[in-house]
Formats: structure tokens, C-alpha cells, sequence
């Protein structure tokens, strides 16, 4: 059996942010200051991460920032990167729909589906990062990609 792990989650991550309770493999979470992503392995922190994104709005709002761009970057420097989405592609293709951004902003946004699905592409085709359409089982996912991660590095 492989050696529990522990979950850093960085602290900026405050809403409904994912929790790792003890379990057989997990020793539990601890909030801390990450420079590159939102969760990672205590023992993996310059090996791995995840940059989790909750909804639609949340990645329309971060696809085109500088600071994102530099996220990217950092998460490019590790051996194994992750954006795991919480929403699906179907969830893109009707954006804005469910995306958390109120209808009566809908009119003035600047990014559309089609750019979405532009900017992603061009993510995964630039950046070594996999991108996860999980929707809701992201931190089932998640937990699934700390077992493996744990289990490589052992």
C-alpha cells in the first residue's frame, strides 16, 4: 500500500473549495500559500498541481489575463498539470447559460462560446497543462489524480 499523502490547497482558493478528508490514502487537507495552482501533495509540490476552475464564468473571466498566461507558464514547469474544470463541454458550447454570470451582464460580455472553445484550444495546443472536463465529480477526480500522483512518486 502506498504511503498516505496530504493535501495542500492553496489559500486563495475560498469558494466552494474542495475538501480531502483522512481517508485510507489521504491524511487530510491543509490550507497554505501555493505559488502555482490550487491543490497539490505536500510531498509534490514542485512536481504537480491542479488549477481548478469552478464554473464557465469563472474561466471566461481568467482566459485572457496576463496573470493566468503566467499561471500557465509556471504550471508548464512541472512534470504533471492539471486544469480541472467542474462544468462540461456541453456547459461550454452554452455559455453563457449556467455560467454563473447574470443574464442581464449576457449582452455586454466579451467572450462567446466559440472564443471559449478558440482559447482552449490554443491552451492545450501551447501549454503541456491537461484540461479536464469533469463537472460535478471534479473532486472525486481530483482525489483519483492524487492517488495516481502519490503512487508515481513513491
Amino acid at each position: 500500500m502506498s504511503k498516505k499523502y496530504r493535501v495542500l490547497r492553496d489559500q486563495q482558493e475560498k469558494a466552494n473549495f474542495w475538501d480531502f478528508p483522512e481517508s485510507e490514502y489521504c491524511v487530510g487537507t491543509t490550507t497554505t500559500n501555493l505559488k502555482t495552482g490550487d491543490y497539490t501533495l505536500e510531498h509534490l509540490v514542485d512536481k504537480f498541481s491542479i488549477e481548478r476552475k469552478y464554473s464557465t464564468g469563472e474561466i471566461a473571466t481568467n482566459i485572457n489575463e496576463k496573470r493566468f498566461e503566467r499561471e500557465l507558464d509556471r504550471l508548464d514547469k512541472l512534470d504533471h498539470s492539471f486544469i480541472l474544470c467542474e462544468f462540461t463541454m456541453d456547459d461550454i458550447f452554452s455559455f453563457p447559460a449556467m455560467s454563473g454570470i447574470p443574464s442581464k451582464f449576457w449582452p455586454k460580455l466579451r467572450v462567446s462560446s466559440n472564443f471559449l472553445i478558440k482559447r482552449l484550444i490554443e491552451i492545450e495546443t501551447s501549454h503541456k497543462t491537461k484540461i479536464i472536463f469533469a463537472g460535478k465529480h471534479g473532486s472525486d477526480y481530483a482525489r483519483r489524480i492524487f492517488k495516481r500522483m502519490n503512487e508515481l512518486y513513491e
